[in-house]
């Protein structure tokens, strides 16, 4: 089979889902049914109470930068004497873990060394998921005891052990298990960082606070409620000794650091971003991910070199690798004229990983996301108020459709060499990155990016996402 047949369908797809979005953003098209009471959506039966208005943040602490940050191993308190502790994150199921914070010495008093490292090195098997936003990752805190070596998870991930027959489940712990009895704010903060609960600003108690109460410790921060763009809820979270908790507070935040885009091919291990709610910040904010999209372009040449690809194919990605250079440029101009500035991220290291582990990222960076990047760039060249904004992303937008073509013969190309159960799963991973797309479209962006950068609103953006989902699964 050829593999440049798949951008004239992708082509033909975005035409067809522009029409159709601009029909329903102008109210030409059926609207979606309301919820049969206020605050509930369709399925989910009535509606829920109003989340709790938060106090002002005086009398809270603000948290230590190196709670949330660097430090997280020195604050995990234990009642047993641990060798080392090592707070860590795994990206993808094949991806090897990247280093948080650790404390102590690995395998310091095991009587065979040699074997203590190597149960280190596998101990992330099996990959469970601990948090899911536009990726799920594993958050996890290894730990070494003389010959012992185990894996401390979130308590609600155990859970996915009874899907994975032949783990030996004595090496993976509950993690309210090695903190508790937490007693005191900064064990509290590490407690509910770790365990998806809660992010923070470290120095600023509005949104990275702690104080202590009758059942335990009231932690002020912030959970995300939505993965694409992303948005926040203010939370008081209550952590008692036993490592149980309770929402005691809760409401939206409007301001909180984030990211709205939902562009481009992001690689393995990309660093967070600073904030873009300001316009001026959404743009420098995706300048930063264009620019690692050449890393991420980068990589996959060199994959598909090592895995045999065809010819065409490596060659579409050193040229994709090559127009994303080009777009950091433009877009980076763009964020400068609206009163933004770039910021060159740093490039992420990788070792090898798997056919399957490739499949899987191509499938939900290049199949979905960067298929719904080339979809979003087209609207905005159709729609932005700024005239630069249309020109630019006029040309920007028709380089991603190729990408995203690209993305869809190397689909195509590697599912041929998967197994059956594997197919299985880069299929499910597509479903829910799509999910994750139609969970953003309802959020909706601020009215100047709308009328400045061309983003589509609400309604047009339900149907962007809704259409290219179902034309591209026939």
């Amino acid at each position: 089979m050829s593999h440049d047949t798949f951008e004239p369908v992708l082509r033909r797809t975005i035409r067809h889902a522009l029409l159709a979005a601009a029909l329903a953003s102008a109210g030409c098209a059926s609207k979606k049914p309301a919820p049969s009471e206020p605050g509930a959506a369709p399925g989910e039966g009535p509606a829920k109470e109003a989340p709790t208005a938060l106090e002002p943040a005086s009398g809270w602490q603000a948290i230590a930068c190196d709670v949330i940050n660097e430090g997280q191993a020195g604050w995990i308190k234990t009642g047993t004497a641990y060798d080392f502790v090592s707070v860590r994150t795994v990206h993808t199921p094949e991806g090897r873990p990247t280093v948080a914070s650790e404390a102590g010495e690995a395998c310091a008093g095991a009587s065979e060394a040699a074997a203590c490292a190597s149960s280190l090195e596998t101990i992330h098997a099996p990959f469970l998921r601990t948090e899911c936003g536009q990726i799920c990752i594993e958050k996890s805190v290894v730990t070494t005891r003389g010959d012992e070596v185990r894996r401390w998870v979130p308590d609600a991930a155990l859970s996915q052990l009874a899907k994975e027959p032949g783990v030996a489940e004595a090496a993976v712990s509950p993690l309210s298990e090695l903190v508790a009895p937490i007693a005191s704010g900064e064990e509290a903060w590490v407690y509910a960082n770790l365990s998806s609960l809660l992010v923070g600003r470290c120095g600023e108690a509005q949104h990275g606070g702690w104080r202590a109460v009758e059942q335990g410790f009231e932690l002020r921060g912030l959970r995300m409620t939505n993965p694409c763009p992303i948005t926040y809820d203010e939370v008081v979270l209550l952590v008692k000794p036993d490592g149980s908790t309770e929402v005691v507070a809760q409401k939206a935040a409007p301001d909180a650091p984030g990211t709205g885009a939902c562009i481009g091919r992001r690689p393995e291990g990309l660093a967070p971003g600073g904030s873009m709610v300001r316009l001026a910040d959404y743009l420098s904010g995706c300048a930063r991910l264009e620019a690692a999209s050449v890393f991420a372009f980068e990589r996959m040449k060199d994959e598909l070199e090592r895995f045999d690809a065809p010819g065409p194919l490596i060659e579409a990605a050193e040229r994709a690798r090559v127009d994303e250079v080009r777009h950091a440029a433009q877009v980076a101009f763009l964020a400068g004229r609206h009163g933004g500035s770039f910021e060159q991220p740093e490039r992420p290291t990788w070792g090898e990983r798997s056919l399957e582990a490739f499949a899987l990222e191509n499938a939900v960076e290049g199949c979905v996301r960067e298929t719904f990047g080339a979809l979003l760039g087209c609207w905005q060249a159709e729609h932005a108020g700024d005239e630069v904004v249309r020109h630019l992303m006029a040309g920007i937008s028709d380089d991603e459709v190729r990408h995203a073509s690209l993305a869809w013969n190397v689909h195509r190309w590697v599912m041929g060499r998967l197994d059956a159960a594997a197919r299985a799963r880069v299929r499910s991973a597509m479903d829910a990155a799509f999910d994750e797309l139609e969970a953003g479209a309802e959020v909706g962006e601020p009215s100047d990016k709308i009328a400045v950068l061309g983003l589509p609103d609400v309604a047009a953006s339900r149907v962007l996402v809704a259409t290219l989902r179902e034309r591209l699964a026939a």
